[in-house]
């Protein structure tokens, strides 16, 4: 197998800025399109990854509510994801509704079936078991049981991850303490996030990319000074990385071509889909990433095509 997704598995709502009921007197009122229903979390991810070619397996947890059932099948049978990880827990899914206003989204989470989500002894098993070459986990700072005591468990778990054989990818969301990636994100292998993220964690704008990434790595020094890993920050014009072991690594800034060739209508799921062209990439070229030689150029162009070629679809469009 080549990649198990694990972590948030959400409902999203989504409303255009231009649709939606509108404040009347009638008792119903007929609207196109006033709410977008499409998948969101870690199974974005991992459908983009299953659209390039990858062998994809998910795992996390459902509630016991119609959306639940409804995304099991959808992600089985129209996205082509292996589901057998994922768990059925009692309660309601995760969903978030998301307000989209032209150049920003509001987003309203509730957590639902993923606080239910650990890593436990079964979740081992079938990593073991598929043996993928990457594990992917997202989102730390919506999984509450991984995200307690600075991420102690998560750290655990990427440690479970990497003993198995395989790489450990981690992803973040934008909230209000990254406390949460203390433990793990000095361990994984890839840390991808976002300006908005990158500015949370260090304090930095990103009108100098390099000391914005050269940050990250300072404050979250490599836990093992052996392993190569791979911290950067996508923004819409481009991704800035930083790849090494130990204290001293290389820098690249990758342009993004594609940007202001089109405007796009819903930014959602971008990143998702940048951080899907970069771990195929990863994936693609072996043994190079643990060895010192992976192409930082070539990871970032397939992060930006993947990336920009989602954002040309029709809007709700996985």
């Amino acid at each position: 197998m080549d990649v198990i997704c694990f972590g948030c598995i959400i409902v999203d709502h989504r409303r255009p800025a231009d649709d939606g009921p509108v404040a009347g007197a009638v008792p119903l009122r007929l609207v196109e399109n006033a709410v977008n229903l499409t998948i969101g979390g870690v199974p974005i991810l991992a459908a983009a990854l299953k659209q390039l070619g990858l062998d994809v397996a998910l795992m996390g947890c459902v509630g016991t509510d119609i959306a639940g059932y409804g995304l099991l099948g959808y992600l089985r049978c129209e996205a082509g994801l292996n589901v057998e990880a994922v768990r059925t827990v009692p309660g309601p899914t995760s969903s978030s509704f998301i307000r989209l206003t032209g150049e920003q989204r509001y987003i309203e989470h509730t957590p639902g079936a993923s606080a239910a989500v650990g890593a436990g002894p079964a979740e081992l098993e079938f990593v073991r078991r598929r043996r993928p070459r990457l594990v992917a986990i997202g989102y730390a700072g919506l999984l509450p049981r991984l995200d307690a005591d600075h991420g102690r468990d998560m750290a655990r778990w990427i440690g479970d991850v990497q003993g198995s054989g395989a790489l450990a990818a981690l992803d973040t969301h934008t909230v209000a303490s990254y406390d949460m990636l203390d433990g793990p994100a000095p361990r994984a292998d890839l840390f991808l996030c976002n300006v908005e993220e990158a500015h949370g964690i260090t304090g930095l704008d990103f009108d100098r990319p390099r000391d914005v990434v050269a940050a990250m790595w300072q404050r979250y020094p490599p836990a093992d000074p052996a392993r190569y890993r791979l911290l950067g920050v996508a923004a819409p014009h481009g991704a800035q990385f930083a790849y090494g072991r130990g204290g001293d690594p290389d820098f690249a800034w990758v342009a993004n071509p594609h940007h202001g060739t089109f405007r796009p209508r819903d930014l959602t799921g971008a990143g998702d889909y940048f951080r899907a062209g970069v771990y195929a990439e990863v994936i693609g070229q072996g043994d190079a990433f643990a060895s010192g030689r992976i192409d930082l150029a070539r990871l970032g162009r397939a992060g930006h095509d993947v990336a920009c070629e989602h954002l040309r679809r029709p809007a709700g469009r996985p």
